[in-house]
């Protein structure tokens, strides 16, 4: 559904990169206001596989 108004933009790849490039800067500022507000994160990593983050978000929350 997105994809479809997406495309009727005047240049769709460039929409694409700009809605990335907002996505990120959010979830920045959210990570950023979590860290200034010590709330605990869990930063995902190409090396940090999904058995490993449910492991991790167990161990927090003592479960």
């Amino acid at each position: 559904m997105i994809l479809d108004v997406i495309n009727l933009t005047s240049d769709p790849a460039e929409t694409i990169k700009h809605g990335n490039k907002t996505m990120v800067k959010f979830s920045n500022e959210i990570r950023n206001a979590c860290v200034n507000n010590n709330i605990k994160t869990l930063e995902r990593t190409p090396d940090l596989g999904i058995e490993e983050q449910f492991r991790l978000v167990r161990e927090h929350f003592a479960i």
